[in-house]
């Protein structure tokens, strides 16, 4: 039987989170060249701290996340709390699952009749 210390999960976690932000960077760097370019080696940064605050609505699969820090670059990085957006703070608060899909379908709504 094969037995992993807490050690190695915790190496195997890290390795994880790893790729994801650096599939993250890419992504954002298609997306959002010029964003990414204003804030230059912080996007590990903001994309950690999506990751967190993501976390903090109970968003926590890749895809989700992935729409989550996406927003973000839409939006500004205080999406979730901006009074602009209302609609933004009452899907992430709404318990049903599905908020993100339904959240980035709202959003492109927004971005195409505003």
């Amino acid at each position: 039987m094969l037995t992993i210390t807490p050690a190695q999960f915790k190496n195997m976690q890290q390795a994880q989170l790893q790729g994801f932000v650096a599939t993250m960077n890419g992504h954002l760097e298609r997306f959002y060249p010029d964003k990414c370019m204003s804030v230059g080696s912080k996007v590990d940064n903001i994309i950690h701290m999506g990751i967190n605050k993501a976390s903090g609505y109970g968003i926590n699969t890749q895809a989700d996340v992935c729409l989550f820090i996406t927003l973000m670059f839409e939006f500004g990085l205080n999406f979730d709390t901006d009074s602009r957006l209302p609609w933004v703070k009452a899907i992430l608060l709404d318990s049903f699952p599905g908020k993100m899909p339904r959240l980035y379908r709202m959003a492109i709504y927004y971005v195409e009749y505003h």
